[in-house]
């Protein structure tokens, strides 16, 4: 087993051991990145670093490091930042105050477009969200 190879093992187990602490998978991706490259040593019987190890190492550390984290992370699929876009299709009440009608979205009042305000609308009847326009949100009749 040669000194390179021996070196490839100790940063892979070295960075594992970091990631037992840590816990962000960034440790588990330089890991597995090494792990990788300690493989390709076995295999190709290097005996110094050259640019294909550095190459191998640079690519699979860093795909892991971006991809790994967001794979793990809750809801990773229906991800927003904005409010009002997590709350679409769900049903909310109207609230009237000088003429104009609101609905409450986790404690903000957004202003129900103008373009949505039929003759059925009054404060306390229940309206389905459809989207938004900046803070305008739009919104239909909700029927059972």
């Amino acid at each position: 087993m040669s000194d390179l190879l021996i070196f490839w093992i100790a940063t892979g187990i070295l960075f594992l051991i970091i990631e037992m602490f840590t816990v962000t998978l960034y440790g588990i991706s330089i890991s597995i990145a090494a792990f990788t490259v300690g493989l390709y040593v076995w295999f190709t019987k290097d005996t110094s670093i050259n640019v294909p190890q550095t190459i191998i190492f640079a690519v699979v550390s860093g795909g892991l490091s971006y991809f790994l984290p967001g794979a793990f992370q809750k809801d990773s699929v229906a991800r927003s930042d904005n409010p009002i876009e997590i709350q679409i299709g769900k049903i909310f009440v109207l609230h009237e105050s000088k003429g104009e009608y609101r609905i409450n979205i986790e404690w903000v009042n957004y202003l129900v477009h103008d373009s949505c305000v039929t003759k059925d609308f009054a404060d306390g009847k229940k309206v389905v969200l459809d989207g938004h326009t900046g803070s305008q949100v739009l919104v239909k009749m909700f029927s059972v």
